[in-house]
This record gives C-alpha cells, sequence and structure tokens, in this order.
C-alpha cells in the first residue's frame, strides 16, 4: 500500500484508523505545500488541527482559520515555543527545511547539523507534551 496523508486516516483492511477522530492534531509548516496539505486532509477526516507557523499574521495562516484550524506561532528553533504548541495534541506532522536553511546562507554542512538540531528540538517538544503519534518529514539524508 502506498502511504499517503488521504489514506493515512481512513479505515483500511477492516483495521479500525490508529487515532480516533476530533483527536487534534499539530501540523508544522501548515502555511506551505506540504503542510498545508496535511492540515487540509487532517480537517477533511475530521481531526481537530493546530496549524503551527511563524507568522500566524499571515495571509494563508488567516485561511487556515477561516477553514476551520487553530493556528499558533512557534519555531523549530525554541523549544519552549513548540512545548506550547504540541500541549494538548495527540498527534503532530512536523517538518523540517534543509533548502531554506541552505538558501539563508548555510553551508551544506552546517544546514544538515541545523536541521538535525531542529529535528531533537521537536522531538523534544513532542515528548514533554506527551504526542503520541508523530510523522517527520526531511530529505532521505540530512546527516
Amino acid at each position: 500500500m502506498t502511504w499517503t496523508p488521504a489514506n493515512l486516516f481512513r479505515r483500511r483492511r477492516g483495521v479500525e484508523r490508529a487515532v480516533p477522530r476530533g483527536e487534534l492534531i499539530a501540523v508544522m509548516g501548515a502555511t506551505g505545500t506540504q503542510g498545508g496539505s496535511v492540515a487540509l486532509e487532517c480537517l477533511n477526516a475530521g481531526f481537530k488541527v493546530r496549524a503551527i507557523t511563524r507568522n500566524p499574521e499571515s495571509e494563508k495562516a488567516k485561511e487556515l482559520v477561516k477553514k476551520g484550524c487553530e493556528v499558533v506561532r512557534a519555531d523549530a528553533n525554541d523549544l519552549e515555543s513548540m512545548k506550547a504548541a504540541f500541549n494538548g495534541c495527540h498527534g503532530a506532522f512536523l517538518v523540517t527545511n534543509y533548502w531554506e536553511l541552505l538558501g539563508g546562507g548555510m553551508n551544506h554542512v552546517d544546514a544538515c547539523k541545523k536541521e538535525v538540531e531542529q529535528a531533537m528540538t521537536l522531538a523534544d517538544a513532542c515528548e514533554a507534551a506527551d504526542v503520541k503519534h508523530v510523522v517527520w518529514s526531511t530529505l532521505e539524508d540530512s546527516r
């Protein structure tokens, strides 16, 4: 079976969904292409969505509010903001963006190290908030 956001939440082959409808799911990058599609699919599947963004005043963030998302400000470089964003969430979709780091003036090695550092911050925040299910989207090789 090919796993997509659409079929992760659907009943497949007689197996009940892993996450009950109505649970709160945190979605990082919800104002972007990948996170935005995950946020909308989660809403369509009956979940509550907490969209995490660095700019909750953006037009894309305002559109998410109109569609039914709760939008909060948090940053993968700030553990406390991520703990607060994940508080009360059953699941989380995490995304780190190597290309943004590389485009921000970092070299390849430093961008990879920073992405791993962000991932560790996110893992620590999820653990502190007792998040039960986590999906992390990254490049295939971010050593």
